[in-house]
């Protein structure tokens, strides 16, 4: 009885019966009026010629038109609603029109602890300063870091600062999951609302929908917890609903912030296996840079609410410790509201400038044509590329897509590695010695141009040679890809390969 009600609450399983029957009734109208299929097929090609032109006319990847074109002249009903649903288009005025007075908010407090951009060197001004240009983002000296190589490092650290919590937690996260750590997690939060603290929670509706309760929100702010669930999924698909929040940070009192590619679930700290070994990365934050991770929060927060919440230093701030200076760090956000993909951008400043190295981990690899070239180019040109990613993936079609770029990458001398204990989930890039990337933005469409992200650049930090140190290590539990590995690989699935390639920036 019991798994019976479970799959009768579940809202996917909903979804899914609606999405069905909406199916059977377009399937019924066709059969009951096919004496008109030649206006049928007329009007299949007045929606292909006509959505041929929005995709042509679009600004976006070459690579993601040709997708579309196909897609759109195979299918011209569906494949123009699915336009729709998956881009960011006119019919996302909604949520564009919810983030007008989220953007203004930041806008105006993001600077108010300075910008330290003309403190860098000019090889490092020019990339901070791209990254505040298209993200709003502001440089932090007096600001100290720790990189963390795994999430079970990251997280016993993260609930000792939980426990110490004086004024503020502020936790956001794409997935929230049942389980020791959401156990270990609650625990400390429902304490700390007994002391006075103010709790706050934010987590994505379908990241979290298959994970927890329908009305977990509810259960949190019986505890006094307060809580908003971001986009909620109704059975009426739209297309804003294809936008989610693939966030994750955690901040306390103002003074500490994390942030990597950790959700709040058991995998992540490998107190459940589900994919092998589960490889990921954070960062631990203190100093002014926290602030840039309070106005992101509170900007989102404040959509919700009828009375925003200002960010007041003498509520937000405790007295601070003196931090020594260790470089300079830029916490910065990547939304698809914006114009510009400041999550893809940050990746191509660092690939493009890099003069010795550039070594990234990501889960998926599915690059745009740009970030395609990009990576090539610079291996063309002597710079030490090198990819890192699962041996055991968590999505077969996914993996499948990402070991077809592996060939073209190899002809042009980048380095491919595959984590053999299982699955890499991290989102570090690190280059020359000098800079590195820390968040949640995979290399993939969705990360790329569907998402809200967010991560932070290290300039001459002490994470920079930490994440170098980490590839370097992780690297010798990891079978290096040659050509000819690629290429049967390749043969063996050609078929679905190429349709996952055509189709690579739709999935």
């Amino acid at each position: 009885m019991k798994r019976i009600y479970k799959v009768l609450s579940n809202r996917m399983i909903w979804l899914a019966v609606f999405t069905l029957i909406n199916i059977g009734i377009i399937a019924s109208f066709f059969a009951k009026f096919q004496s008109y299929i030649g206006y049928y097929y007329l009007v299949n090609f007045i929606f292909s010629l006509m959505f041929t032109g929005i995709i042509v006319r679009s600004d976006t990847d070459p690579n993601f038109k040709i997708s579309w074109l196909i897609f759109v002249w195979i299918f011209p009903l569906m494949g123009a609603f699915f336009y729709l649903f998956s881009n960011n288009n006119i019919f996302v005025k909604k949520l564009r029109k919810d983030f007008v007075y989220a953007d203004q908010y930041q806008r105006s407090n993001i600077y108010n602890k300075g910008n330290a951009i003309d403190e860098l060197d000019p090889r490092a001004r020019s990339i901070a300063s791209y990254v505040d240009d298209v993200a709003v983002a502001s440089v932090y000296p007096q600001s100290g870091s720790k990189y963390y190589r795994v999430g079970d490092l990251l997280f016993e650290d993260m609930l000792e600062d939980l426990k110490n919590a004086k004024k503020n937690i502020f936790i956001e996260f794409f997935i929230i999951d049942t389980g020791y750590m959401l156990d270990q997690i609650l625990e400390v939060l429902i304490q700390k609302v007994k002391e006075g603290v103010d709790v706050r929670v934010m987590y994505d509706d379908i990241g979290s929908m298959t994970k927890v309760p329908k009305d977990f929100d509810k259960t949190l702010e019986s505890y006094g917890i307060k809580v908003h669930v971001f986009n909620r999924l109704k059975l009426i698909v739209l297309p804003h609903n294809n936008n989610r929040s693939h966030r994750k940070m955690a901040i306390i009192d103002g003074e500490i912030a994390y942030t990597g590619g950790l959700n709040i679930a058991d995998e992540y700290i490998n107190k459940k296996v589900r994919f092998g070994h589960w490889k990921d990365t954070g960062v631990r934050i203190v100093g002014e840079a926290v602030w840039s991770f309070l106005v992101i929060y509170l900007s989102f927060w404040n959509m919700f609410e009828d009375q925003p919440t200002m960010v007041d230093e003498k509520y937000y701030y405790l007295p601070k410790p003196s931090v020594k200076n260790q470089g300079h760090i830029q916490p910065y956000e990547s939304s698809p509201i914006s114009d510009s993909q400041s999550g893809k951008g940050a990746y191509m400043q660092l690939i493009t400038r890099a003069t010795d190295y550039f070594y990234i981990m990501t889960p998926y690899l599915i690059p745009p044509f740009d970030m395609l070239e990009a990576l090539k180019n610079a291996a063309r040109s002597g710079v030490d590329v090198r990819i890192m990613t699962p041996k055991i993936p968590d999505k077969k079609l996914i993996f499948l897509a990402t070991r077809s770029y592996y060939e073209e990458l190899l002809e042009s001398g980048v380095r491919i590695f595959e984590y053999t204990p299982g699955f890499i989930h991290a989102k570090t890039c690190v280059s020359d010695d000098r800079f590195a990337c820390v968040g949640s933005i995979n290399l993939d469409y969705r990360s790329l141009y569907l998402h809200f992200e967010n991560a932070v650049m290290f300039y001459d930090c002490d994470v920079v040679l930490d994440a170098k140190n980490d590839f370097i290590e992780t690297q010798k539990e990891c079978d290096e890809i040659f050509i000819p590995q690629a290429r049967k690989s390749k043969a063996a699935n050609k078929f679905m390969i190429t349709l996952l390639r055509i189709f690579a920036p739709l999935l």
